[in-house]
């Protein structure tokens, strides 16, 4: 689909230029919509301007010889917060007890008995756990910050391939497109 950028109108790929107000047209990323009544194309908007529908992502009808094709690019970007200093001394008083002897045990524990609700883990060990901690943990519940980059692949390289498909808004963790056949090895 191409689009307007002065007045958001939507054309087929192999229109050029506006009718209406000879802008060259772009191609358009976001998601399409169109008016069951109507049958316009629009971008932007939830309801129809003409006759005030609501409108549903359109689907473009391929013909059994026609697919699409797209590149697909995948970085890797990691956060992470600073470094806080526990105890495991410390939970071996709490409820449930740490009865571990080293990192992987402690993991385990904390896996098993915190990380999926630590506020609840920090409310039944209230008395048991110094202050100072009881904050470690809370920070734990936060995401850390994109200031806090770690390593992004995006100033060495991105893993890249390859799909054919259609676009269909129902596989929206694919970006509305449904995968075929790819060249990705993962």
């Amino acid at each position: 689909m191409n689009v307007c950028k002065k007045c958001h109108k939507v054309y087929d790929e192999k229109s050029q230029f506006c009718e209406e107000c000879g802008e060259t047209l772009v191609q358009n990323t976001a998601d399409v919509f169109q008016c069951d009544k109507c049958y316009k194309l629009f971008i932007d908007s939830e309801f129809c301007p003409n006759d005030g529908q609501q409108l549903k992502i359109y689907k473009r009808n391929l013909e059994s010889n026609q697919i699409e094709i797209r590149n697909v690019e995948q970085y890797t970007v990691q956060i992470a917060t600073e470094p806080m200093l526990l105890n495991m001394d410390e939970f071996i008083n709490c409820e449930p007890s740490y009865t571990g002897a080293d990192s992987n045990d402690f993991m385990t524990y904390l896996n098993e008995n915190m990380f999926h609700d630590i506020e609840s883990f920090i409310d039944i060990n209230e008395s048991n756990l110094e202050d100072s901690t009881k904050d470690i943990l809370w920070n734990l519940e936060d995401h850390p910050n994109g200031e806090d980059v770690i390593y992004d692949s995006r100033n060495k390289y991105g893993n890249m391939w390859h799909e054919l498909g259609k676009t269909n808004p129902d596989f929206r963790k694919n970006g509305g497109f449904e995968t075929y056949e790819t060249t990705n090895n993962d």
